[in-house]
């Protein structure tokens, strides 16, 4: 009688349970980077459309002769923009997204918390010179900063810098 040689070639169950475990860890630094990733879109998302939506102020003053207000309603996390001549809003809020906020508003040396603040725009589509401090739980702050003549753009990462350059605007300027 012959014996027959039953070995049969697989994996063992320390092997499967390695290769699950493995694989488990990368799905989870995946998932962490992911998540990480969808909040900074999200923070640069929020400054395009401050962008946007102080462009489209300045060119419908300019364009209609409506002298405006962007409004940052820094309790409800919605930005207006009003018609400075009677108070009416023109178009819909911009509503930030529940986990992005605004916390402070600057213009010149003036520093608003917790309030709402009113950025005039001329019938010329000029606005005094301003920087909005856009806060995360997550991710750390940056600071939109509008040249109010120009309606240049710069995003910064901190208060030191914008105050930096806010004091050398109020230096620039003759006395």
């Amino acid at each position: 009688m012959k014996s027959v040689d039953r070995h049969i070639s697989g994996f063992t169950l320390i092997e499967m349970i390695a290769v699950l475990a493995l694989a488990a860890v990368l799905a989870t630094l995946v998932t962490t980077s992911l998540t990480a990733l969808g909040r900074q879109v999200r923070m640069s998302d929020l400054i395009e459309q401050l962008q946007f939506y102080d462009d489209a102020m300045r060119q419908h003053a300019r364009g209609l002769g409506i002298p405006q207000q962007m409004v940052f309603d820094l309790g409800t996390g919605q930005v207006h923009r009003i018609d400075a001549r009677n108070q009416s809003p023109l178009g819909h809020a911009l509503r930030l997204p529940p986990d992005l906020g605004i916390s402070q508003v600057r213009v010149g040396n003036a520093v608003i918390n917790g309030t709402q603040v009113a950025i005039p725009c001329s019938l010329r589509g000029t606005t005094p010179s301003y920087a909005v401090k856009i806060v995360s739980q997550t991710e750390p702050p940056q600071w939109l900063l509008v040249a109010g003549l120009s309606g240049e753009y710069l995003v910064l990462n901190n208060d030191q810098d914008v105050q930096a350059l806010f004091k050398a605007k109020e230096d620039a300027v003759p006395r």
